[in-house]
């Protein structure tokens, strides 16, 4: 890392993993996973709702918290992902500094679903229990078959 920016990244590192962690109490103990984004003025994110993509403009000093698919999982559909995108555009260099927060390694052997307290015969589970690990293996090769990972463990 260059020496001139150093101390300052550190820094904002360390800033953005205290706010993270303010989320995810916020959250729930037991929610694990969402990404950060603190984005320049240029804009090129994008979401895709209703088979349209729409921009996502940047706020001066606001941050993007976007869902993951893991965290739709837990919740049972309370939280939901969304699709989303980065397109370049023509009216300067956007910057983006992603911050991606998820659990410790020993996760992925265990089984993952729905939160317990979630459930109920109003509210059945929409997702059948699944490794953390066989999650990852589908989204690491997902561009073969272009399916969501998550529409695996729908029921």
């Amino acid at each position: 890392m260059p020496e001139v920016c150093r101390r300052s990244t550190m820094e904002y590192i360390k800033h953005m993993k205290r706010l993270g962690e303010t989320l995810f109490e916020l959250l729930s103990e037991a929610l694990g996973i969402l990404t950060l984004l603190l984005q320049n003025h240029i804009s090129g994110l994008q979401v895709l709702h209703k088979d349209q993509w729409f921009d996502v403009r940047p706020t001066r000093g606001g941050l993007v918290v976007n869902i993951g698919d893991l965290l739709q999982v837990l919740s049972n559909d309370t939280f939901k992902s969304v699709k989303h995108r980065a397109i370049a555009n023509r009216v300067g260099t956007r910057i983006t500094v992603p911050c991606f927060f998820s659990g410790h390694a020993t996760l992925l052997e265990k089984p993952f679903g729905p939160i317990k307290e979630l459930i109920s015969e109003a509210n059945p589970p929409r997702y059948e229990e699944f490794l953390l690990k066989d999650y990852v293996a589908k989204f690491l090769s997902s561009s073969l078959d272009n399916k969501p990972p998550i529409d695996y463990y729908k029921l």
